[in-house]
This record gives structure tokens, C-alpha cells and sequence, in this order.
């Protein structure tokens, strides 16, 4: 039922564990991503190392194991960047993003069976560059980790707001959607 007292019937919501996102960045200013396979799109995808939280498991545990499982890596400072709902339309779980400064490799990375994971380091002005020119994509709640990651930075938001409006109306409207 809605707040009003409407019903809205039948309403089927998704229940599903927490997860978390690990931005992990090494001390030469590498991120540690991930690449690996997803049904869901039957691609091979670039993330950040994530999972689920397990019961009783706190999100920072939770993040600093998925990020040694899937990686090797591990130590480092660790900060909660951002925690948002999934999909609360649907779905009835959290996301809690950290940034961990300085990591290091600990030993090969462990992943879970049916996991086959390629472990990938790259400047942090590389993925935001590939992002921006299309050339890398990133799944939505990896994108809002990044943006969690650089919200301290916008010292200025009128600025990069003014900036990020120019940049995009400086490109080409893609085919059909010139406004007339």
C-alpha cells in the first residue's frame, strides 16, 4: 500500500542481500578493477571489485575480503564513500561504497568457484578519460562510486556544473535526437 492508502496490487519487490563496492587505489595512484563475465548482459565487464554482505558481516568486512578475494589486494585507508538503496523501486537492499587509499598486493586473488576474474590496474585519469569517451563502460552503482569518490573534490560545483554543461553541449546530438 502506498503512503496515500492506494494499493497496489499485486507489487513484487526483490529481496536481496546488501553489497559493497571497493574504489581501490594503490600508492602509484592505480585503480584496482576487475574484469569479469555477467550473465545478466553476456558480456565481459570492467568493475569495481564488489559482493555480497554476508549475515552478520559488517559492509567494511565485507569490503576489505571481497576486495582481497577478487584481487589480492588489501590494506591501506579505508573510507565509506557513499551508501544508497540499489533499486528501490524494486529492490529492497543497500549499497555501501568505500575507497581504500594506498592498497597493495597481499598475494593472488582467491575468487569464488565460477568466478574467473582478470584483475586490471589502471590510472584513475584513464577510467574517468575511457568512461567519458565512451570507450570504457561501467555498470550504474560503479559510476555512483566514483561520483561518491570525487564529491569532496567539487570545492567549486557551480564551476564543474558550468563546465560539465559546456562539455556536453559542445558534442554532436547523436542520430535522431536533434532538437528541431
Amino acid at each position: 500500500m502506498a503512503a496515500d492508502g492506494t494499493v497496489i496490487d499485486p507489487y513484487h519487490v526483490v529481496e536481496l542481500s546488501d553489497w559493497v563496492n571497493v574504489l581501490a587505489v594503490t600508492s602509484e595512484q592505480e585503480v584496482v578493477l576487475v574484469r569479469e563475465y555477467r550473465h545478466g548482459t553476456a558480456e565481459i565487464t570492467l568493475e569495481l571489485p564488489s559482493g555480497t554482505v554476508e549475515a552478520g558481516e559488517a559492509p567494511l568486512a565485507t569490503a576489505q575480503r571481497e576486495l582481497q578475494e577478487e584481487t589480492g589486494y588489501g590494506g591501506g585507508v579505508w573510507r565509506m564513500t557513499a551508501s544508497f538503496a540499489a533499486n528501490p523501486a524494486r529492490q529492497n537492499n543497500i549499497v555501501s561504497t568505500y575507497l581504500a587509499i594506498g592498497v597493495t598486493a597481499l598475494g593472488p586473488p582467491r575468487p569464488e568457484a565460477g568466478e574467473i576474474i582478470e584483475v586490471v590496474r589502471m590510472t584513475l585519469l584513464a577510467l574517468l578519460a575511457g568512461l567519458a569517451d565512451g570507450s570504457l563502460r561501467f555498470q550504474g552503482q560503479h559510476m555512483a562510486a566514483l561520483l561518491g569518490y570525487l564529491l569532496p573534490g567539487l570545492a567549486q560545483p557551480e564551476e564543474v556544473i558550468e563546465a560539465a554543461t559546456r562539455s556536453w553541449l559542445s558534442l554532436p546530438d547523436p542520430p535522431g535526437t536533434a532538437a528541431g
